[in-house]
């Protein structure tokens, strides 16, 4: 299982991006399972890899990424040690190197643990070597993430490539791209500082930023693709890969920079299942998914497949029957926002607002870039107390999930002054 952190699925060529930006990815989508509207639940690595590893809602496994942090508690299972349990070896390499670590809880049911800040080609070589000394005899779960498309700390132009990717999309029109190494504010501080109105975007700067992300994109698909190309030549009659990511990024659609909101350009996510390369004609594949799924469906719904059963407090469904098209698809569940407080997707409506900002309604069906409010529609204030009933009464039962998760452990974790800087820099905390 890859997990790609930041990136969003209209980036993806699959997924309709107007540049080539993902050739392997793409080349790969052929032999998968392809989910049209898989969705986060947040815009935030710790929550939405808690949810992803569990199956529970970011208010149930109570992971708590800032201020007085909180941990994973122990007693949130994860898809991790379902499968050592089950007798499978298991490994995870992760680039998040304050939220995606041991402190937070990250290593239940990880025999192997390795957390750096390097790049995918270097993550993608240890996990290689752990591949090659593993038992073969042996099942195995390896999880990568992987932080090359994420803007780029306070160094530089806000988002990177590998030098064979770089200038692939980037106009460097004098006037639009600046001099990065002579900005007093670079990376994403500069990021920041747009969205505090600080600074403004010169004219086409907008347009400057998003090449930037997609040669990081392309990069990134470079290194992910060659590596699973290698794995599924290998291993054709056993490997099965999950390709998703945690949260997608802004490009001031909504006005802001970065992936602090909760519009679709931060939660809708690329999703796809791969089955073993001698399996793919019985699989029809590839085949497009067009039912509404979530990063917590991946748990439930892998354990189905390996013949496991997932615990009861798993709120993600086991998608199986749908896949292997022995019944229709599910029935849309209700996706609480965050920790419930800032919405929930419900089918096609989408009730979401801003911290101290009044309910915003859309229909995504009729309008997915989400510019028409149906809060202001004359008479929609019945129908927007009603969805806000039932995703109270939703996030209550949640509260009292975590609660009981919890027991007497708070799960505080104490931030250290390096945790605070690699978060500051990243765009987590103002300065």
């Amino acid at each position: 299982m890859i997990s790609l952190d930041t990136t969003r699925a209209d980036r993806v060529g699959i997924y309709g991006a107007e540049r080539d930006i993902t050739p392997r990815l793409d080349a790969l989508a052929d032999e998968a399972l392809l989910f049209r509207r898989a969705r986060t639940p947040v815009g935030n690595t710790l929550l939405a890899h808690a949810s992803l590893f569990t199956g529970l809602t970011p208010r149930a496994h109570g992971a708590i990424p800032l201020g007085d942090g909180a941990r994973l508690p122990d007693s949130a299972r994860t898809i991790a040690e379902d499968l050592r349990e089950a007798g499978w070896q298991t490994a995870a390499f992760t680039t998040h190197v304050t939220w995606l670590t041991p402190k937070f809880g990250f290593d239940q049911g990880f025999e192997h643990f390795d957390v750096t800040r390097d790049p995918a080609s270097d993550v993608l070589a240890r996990a290689r070597a752990w591949l090659d000394a593993r038992d073969p005899e042996r099942p195995y779960f390896l999880f990568v993430h992987l932080f090359d498309v994420h803007s780029d700390r306070n160094t530089g132009r806000p988002y990177r490539a590998p030098e064979a990717s770089r200038g692939l999309f980037t106009d460097r029109q004098p006037g639009v791209a600046r001099d990065w190494e002579s900005e007093h504010v670079k990376g994403t501080l500069f990021l920041e500082a747009v969205n505090a109105g600080r600074f403004e975007l010169r004219e086409g700067e907008r347009d400057e930023l998003l090449a930037q992300y997609d040669e990081g994109l392309h990069g990134l698909d470079n290194d992910v693709g060659g590596f699973l190309e290698e794995l599924r030549r290998e291993q054709p009659n056993e490997l099965w890969t999950v390709v998703l990511s945690d949260h997608g990024e802004q490009f001031q659609e909504h006005g802001g920079l970065l992936h602090h909101s909760l519009y679709e350009e931060v939660l809708h996510v690329p999703m796809m299942f791969l089955p073993p390369s001698s399996e793919v004609p019985a699989w029809e594949l590839p085949r497009w998914l067009d039912a509404p799924v979530t990063l917590m469906d991946v748990r439930p719904t892998l354990l189905a497949l390996f013949g496991l059963d997932a615990d009861r407090t798993s709120y993600g469904r086991d998608l199986l029957p749908w896949l292997e098209q022995r019944e229709p698809p599910p029935r849309a569940q209700a996706l609480p926002l965050a920790w419930g407080d800032r919405g929930m997707i419900l089918g096609d409506l989408k009730l979401l607002r801003s911290p101290d900002e009044p309910w915003e309604l859309y229909d995504l069906a009729a309008d997915p870039a989400e510019q028409h409010d149906l809060a202001q529609e004359p008479g929609m204030q019945e129908r927007i107390a009603q969805l806000v009933a039932q995703l109270d009464a939703l996030t209550q039962g949640h509260a009292e999930l975590e609660a009981l998760l919890r027991g007497a452990d708070d799960g505080g974790v104490q931030l250290s002054s390096e945790d605070l800087e690699f978060l500051s820099e990243m765009g987590y905390l103002q300065r």
